[in-house]
């Protein structure tokens, strides 16, 4: 479709870059796009006793606290598992036995090039919290049918998050061990 003619770089920080990028479109015109290219991400769902486990976390963007699965950004040479195993651990303190892949997504295929890696783990150790210098969480569990009523009130707004919760509505019985 669009044929990459020029690409200027616009902003290049820890965890995105931005471009406008001049593109053929497929009726030979030219057009601008703004793009933002971000790293790879894993998240995960995880049941615990019959409830997701959420973290709560400001989020700058949209100026309030989010309630979100556990994720984040995979670091170099790291697999989208050991990704969402890793960050499992550190914002929940729990240490997942085995995850079972979900789907992956892209967050906003508009402009961002985000792919997050969904999983889902139902079996734990228990360990200890671990996080970021900038992150302050806290942890929160509601069953199936709270979480999707959360949704419906306008309360979980987070895209990986509801697909997350729906993905597994439709299809629990497979991830099941």
């Amino acid at each position: 479709m669009e044929d990459e003619k020029n690409r200027q770089e616009i902003y290049s920080g820890k965890i995105i870059k931005v471009y406008k990028d001049l593109v053929e479109l497929p009726n030979k015109k030219i057009a601008e796009r703004e793009i933002i290219l971000h790293d790879e991400c894993s998240a995960v769902l995880a049941i615990k006793n019959k409830k997701i486990i959420f973290v709560r976390q400001y989020r700058h963007a949209i100026k309030n606290y989010s309630l979100e699965i556990p994720a984040g950004i995979m670091e170099k040479n790291e697999s989208p598992e050991d990704c969402a195993k890793r960050e499992l651990q550190e914002e929940t303190g729990l240490i997942a036995k085995k995850l079972f892949f979900m789907f992956k997504m892209y967050s906003s295929v508009g402009f961002c090039n985000e792919l997050v890696n969904i999983f889902m783990a139902d079996n734990f150790l228990i360990g200890k919290q671990n996080f970021d210098e900038d992150e302050f969480i806290s942890l929160e569990e509601y069953n199936l049918s709270e979480a999707k009523k959360l949704i419906y009130e306008g309360k979980i707004t987070d895209g990986k998050t509801i697909a997350a919760i729906f993905a597994y509505d439709s299809f629990k019985d497979k991830f099941k061990q």
